[in-house]
């Protein structure tokens, strides 16, 4: 291995890159997962259900109808609109929520650090997160220019909240406003876009019922825990397609490590030959060869911590630029770390099986042998056979799990993919020497003596 340090190297690499993919998705699904819950928590506060329409916004009548429904004890409504400061250096969006400021203290926590809470449901007034403020160098008094449907209007600055409860609402970007200034500023008078409710019987999916039957199909009627779910569920896409990247590392990875100690018992076949004849027994040369993977494996699995702590950092920026939210949540996974480097190892013990078993099966003979032959044609057969039904099954159940009862990105269909990358790997040797011969073909007309060397 020392020797050999570029080998050696290159083979390590192999496992870093399939221990790094696997933290890293790991990583980024818990706390992406994470990060929204503890946005939809903060925003929906106490509220039961939540009211959305199909459309970008409903008629405020149905605060009316949704009040008189037996079951709902308060109705909070509201709009939620993107906007920008457009006199800021850097122009930071912000998330703009209009709310009835008699109504919405019951629904959501609004805990001001400094100045006041909105007094009424109109005027020119806003509340913004302390941080943000900082961040931005906002002070209580200072009059701010948002960016809204009616162009550039100017508001005052009055209170600044804590990073908790509403604060922490789009990582501390969220500006509150009356709502009847924010129905006007974005062209939606006596329009709302969510109504959040708190119901009065312990029986919430009774007071659901009732409500989505009032409301009609037009309006989605929901618990806030649902939107975590259908969060979990469009990021199970993601999560099967980067266990697949996931899986190519690990398969690369066990792959150089078998290439790399095949060429190993090859190279020193005299010098196992040599320790067989001394003495040594076939369980210690097979301990030697495992030892050699356990090193690269133990290795490769710790670097490879490292690189996918890395890895889940630029993970998370690219899912926060997808769902358009800032996840600034980083949750390490216990179990996520133990698995990594547990597989790691595993994987690198497992490709290093047979060239162990190889390198226990030379005779002492061997020390003094110079050709090892060939191996039987009967093998070839065999494993040309096995190369092929490997790759029919992982064809059947990577593209057409549905034959086995398993929907397509199940787990089925990921280990078909796996054995059909191993299903190919196994054929190669059998293709090399037609590919080589047709590919050779143009380059012995140019160049024969090369492209005979070449061939």
């Amino acid at each position: 291995m020392r020797i050999r340090k570029t080998r050696t190297a290159l083979t390590t690499i192999g496992i870093i890159l399939g221990v790094a993919v696997i933290l890293g998705i790991s990583i980024t699904n818990i706390s992406t997962v994470a990060a929204f819950t503890d946005m939809i928590d903060s925003i929906t506060g106490k509220s039961d259900f939540t009211i959305n329409s199909v459309s970008e916004s409903f008629d405020e009548k149905t605060l009316d109808e949704v009040d008189k429904i037996s079951g709902v004890e308060v109705a909070a409504p509201g709009i939620s609109r993107g906007s920008r400061l457009t006199k800021k250096k850097e122009k930071p969006d912000v998330r703009i929520i209009g709310i009835d400021p008699s109504i919405d203290r019951k629904v959501r926590d609004y805990s001001i650090a400094n100045g006041e809470f909105l007094k009424s449901d109109e005027g020119r007034s806003i509340i913004i997160v302390e941080e943000f403020a900082k961040e931005n160098k906002i002070k209580v008094g200072d009059k701010l220019e948002l960016a809204t449907d009616k162009g550039f209007s100017v508001f005052s600055v009055i209170g600044l909240l804590d990073k908790t409860g509403v604060g922490r609402f789009q990582n501390g970007s969220a500006i509150f406003m009356p709502l009847k200034t924010a129905q006007n500023e974005f062209n939606l008078d006596n329009r709302l876009t969510f109504i959040d409710v708190i119901s009065t019987k312990d029986d919430v999916e009774q007071t659901i019922k009732k409500t989505k039957k009032i409301l009609g199909g037009n309006f989605v009627v929901e618990r806030p825990a649902k939107r975590v779910e259908a969060m979990e569920e469009s990021l199970k896409a993601l999560q099967i397609g980067l266990s697949f990247f996931s899986a190519v590392a690990l398969f690369v990875g066990g792959f150089l490590i078998f290439n790399t100690l095949s060429m190993v018992v090859i190279e020193r076949t005299k010098e196992l030959g040599l320790l067989r004849s001394i003495g040594a027994s076939r369980s210690q040369l097979a301990t030697l060869i495992l030892t050699e993977a356990l090193i690269i494996g133990f290795i490769g699995s710790v670097i490879g911590l490292i690189a996918g702590l890395l890895l889940a950092r630029g993970l998370i920026y690219i899912m926060s630029e997808t769902i358009q939210s800032n996840i600034s949540t980083f949750e390490v996974p216990l179990r996520g770390l133990i698995a990594s480097i547990f597989v790691g190892i595993v994987i690198s013990v497992i490709a290093s099986l047979q060239p162990a078993l190889t390198a226990s099966r030379i005779p002492p003979l061997m020390a003094i042998r110079t050709n090892r032959g060939e191996s039987s044609s009967s093998k070839n057969y065999l494993l040309l056979i096995s190369s092929l039904l490997i790759i029919v099954v992982g064809v059947a159940t990577s593209y057409r799990p549905q034959i086995f009862g398993y929907l397509p990105g199940s787990t089925l269909s990921q280990a078909g993919a796996f054995l059909l990358l191993l299903g190919v790997a196994l054929l190669t040797p059998f293709l090399v020497k037609p590919f080589s011969s047709l590919f050779s073909r143009p380059f012995l007309i140019f160049a024969r003596s090369e492209g005979r060397l070449a061939s």
